[in-house]
């Protein structure tokens, strides 16, 4: 135990305080000071979202110990609410809560894009589940608090179908990171709109038994104990969907960022294209690059991706500048000049054709050369009141769950019951984004003809 009590000030949280009396409390600390966790400063939680919003600098790290902060909050607020509760099980929470975002990639969700363009349907939260069980300064501390720790923070990060509230407190349509993310991402942007009262929230917040569904083949629906508001907490509700559909819609799907993501993700698919088939002298880049031996391995290890991160990047990028491969080159140097593609919206130009004249459109992108010579590239997104997934009936925990008086205290899915969440339509989004004025003008003149 140690012989006295950390804080760090954090500007959503205040004070965060890790206990000296707190076993877990303690082991938090502990972890958030291994190498692994330190990577995190140098992740930063938007991505290239700085582009547009020159404050949004934070990084995974400093969102990963307001997570553990909220995941705390949320398993004393169990507490209070139905009395003792499975002290391991709470424990395995926290501190899921806590390294949920150890396994993210540089620029986050633009690797993981990456990975999945190249064949490797590995997600970050396996990656997490590896570094947990896998990292020898991590595995360590974990074992020695439980021995079963570090395989059950894995399986919780990792859980298609819940088990119980604690699970929910983890992964839900209200958990201990949206709880973060979205009053954080909103304060470090500096934008006005997308606040909620999340006090009024936790505050309102219940615990009662909730049906979900099971996923495979024959699966059947279970009933767990999980988080649900009160009536109460309805209106706090409606902001706090209609917070994250602002975020969605002006921040993590803004125009700028994307286009920023998308050349990336063309330079990194390139490259690891040349270094798989050999030709890595052309990528400006040696072999003892750790982005090489990343790609040039069959399995990456988990001490190879520990080796990747947003710094790692920005540097290849300087150096890809001299790259004999001159898309490469040249889209290296205009990300790093922040001379990024330009955006044209066929989705918006597409909602007053209405029938199928993106499909149309598209082919004809497809067959004009453009997205193969990387003068244009394509952009795909939806937008829902919920965020950016879709979910069937089965994903109670995958909704904002209310129960109102007059209903025998069952939870209904917030969407069911708000008109203004109701009035919120499902958007597809497709953009192109054209290199320079030639391929703009090439681009507009498909979407005429396909008009």
């Amino acid at each position: 135990m140690a012989d006295r009590t950390q804080r760090v000030r954090d500007p959503i949280h205040n004070l965060i305080v890790f206990n000296k009396t707190s076993d877990v409390d303690q082991l938090a600390w502990r972890l958030l000071n291994t190498s692994a966790f330190q990577r995190l400063r140098r992740i930063k939680q938007l991505g290239f979202s700085e582009l547009v919003y020159p404050g949004a600098t934070h990084t995974r790290f400093a969102h990963c110990i307001g997570v553990f902060e909220n995941a705390r909050r949320l398993v004393d607020i169990v507490k209070r609410k139905i009395g003792e509760v499975d002290k391991f099980k709470s424990e395995v929470a926290i501190i899921a809560a806590l390294l949920h975002d150890l396994g993210h990639g540089p620029f986050s969700h633009t690797f993981e894009g990456v990975e999945k363009a190249r064949g490797v349907r590995k997600k970050h939260e396996y990656w997490t589940k590896d570094i947990v069980e896998q990292d020898e300064e991590i595995r360590n501390l974990l074992d020695e608090r439980d021995p079963n720790l570090a395989i059950e923070v894995g399986k919780m990060l990792t859980r298609k179908d819940p088990q119980d509230i604690f699970d929910s407190i983890v992964s839900s349509q209200f958990d201990a990171d949206r709880l973060d993310y979205l009053p954080r991402d909103r304060y470090m942007a500096g934008i006005g709109g997308g606040e909620f009262d999340s006090h009024w929230m936790l505050d309102s917040l219940e615990v009662g038994d909730i049906t979900v569904g099971l996923e495979g083949e024959g699966a059947d629906y279970v009933t767990i104990k999980s988080l649900y508001l009160n009536e109460k907490g309805l209106h706090a509700a409606e902001s706090y969907v209609l917070a994250r559909y602002y975020l969605y819609s002006q921040v993590y799907l803004h125009k700028t960022t994307r286009s920023a993501e998308k050349m990336l993700a063309s330079i990194l698919h390139h490259v690891s294209t040349l270094v798989t088939s050999g030709k890595i002298s052309k990528t400006g880049l040696d072999t003892s690059h750790p982005l090489v031996k990343f790609f040039k391995a069959k399995k990456p290890s988990v001490s190879q991706y520990l080796a990747l991160d947003d710094v790692v990047i920005w540097a290849a990028l300087g150096q890809m500048r001299s790259a004999p491969d001159t898309a490469i080159s040249h889209m290296a140097d205009r990300l790093l000049k922040r001379h990024l593609f330009k955006c044209i919206d066929i989705g918006v130009l597409a909602k007053a054709r209405g029938g199928d004249s993106v499909q149309r459109f598209r082919k004809k992108l497809k067959d004009s050369g453009l997205l193969e010579n990387g003068t244009a590239l394509e952009d795909t997104a939806k937008l829902t009141p919920y965020g950016i997934y879709d979910y069937d009936d089965k994903g109670a925990l995958q909704k904002v769950l209310v129960a109102r008086r007059g209903h025998q205290g069952k939870p209904d899915d917030l969407a069911s019951i708000s008109n203004m969440v109701k009035a919120i339509e499902p958007e597809n989004i497709y953009r192109t984004y054209a290199a320079d004025a030639e391929a703009h003008k090439k681009i507009e003149e498909l979407w005429t003809e396909t008009n």
